[in-house]
């Protein structure tokens, strides 16, 4: 029963937080209406909660999250820079070109995110003490020879790659390997 209360509680503050970050973006999206650019920059203030409402799981490490916010600010931050200046985003280029990638952009990301979400699917809660328990099982000795080992592999396939251009494209990828056999826990 206290497990589930704990649950119940970290559920409670993850939906307060939730409303918190909608209610701030909504405040800053509405400030955003009266920039120069503001249809752009009203969009540029949703995005985030849109973000946090589909890829925040508590509990979690938010790695998809910080993927999808880091490229969010890169579409955003051309947005920024022409409200700080006063000017909007066709001025600031000297076209329409900029404002259409934005709208593209934002598309784009919204996009990637729901298929992350489709992707993640209906996940249950992580056991961290089962995790544990398994990173005892690995030797860190033995995952240094098999790194040291995949590593020469890969160079060395690397070489042999390049030497023969016709078929680089094909052994590349056996040479990034080393990152999946080397996390992999299995091994």
């Amino acid at each position: 029963m206290s497990l589930n209360y704990h649950s119940h509680q970290g559920q409670d503050k993850r939906q307060i937080f939730q409303v918190v970050v909608w209610v701030v973006s909504l405040i800053f999206g509405t400030w955003g209406l009266l920039t120069p650019n503001p249809l752009e920059s009203f969009i540029s203030c949703l995005i985030f909660p849109i973000l946090f409402s589909l890829l925040w799981k508590s509990g979690e490490i938010p790695v998809l999250l910080f993927v999808a916010s880091f490229q969010s600010l890169e579409i955003t931050t051309p947005v920024l820079n022409a409200n700080l200046l006063g000017i909007t985003l066709e001025e600031q280029f000297g076209g329409s070109e900029l404002a259409l990638s934005f709208y593209f952009s934002i598309i784009s990301i919204i996009i990637l995110v729901f298929g992350m979400k489709m992707g993640l699917g209906k996940q249950s809660n992580i056991n961290f003490s089962e995790i544990n328990l398994n990173s005892f099982q690995l030797t860190p000795s033995r995952l240094a020879i098999l790194y040291i080992l995949l590593f020469v592999f890969s160079l060395s396939i690397r070489s042999f790659a390049f030497a023969n251009p016709s078929i680089t494209q094909v052994v590349l990828p056996v040479a990034s390997l080393k990152w999946w056999l080397s996390g992999n826990e299995a091994v």
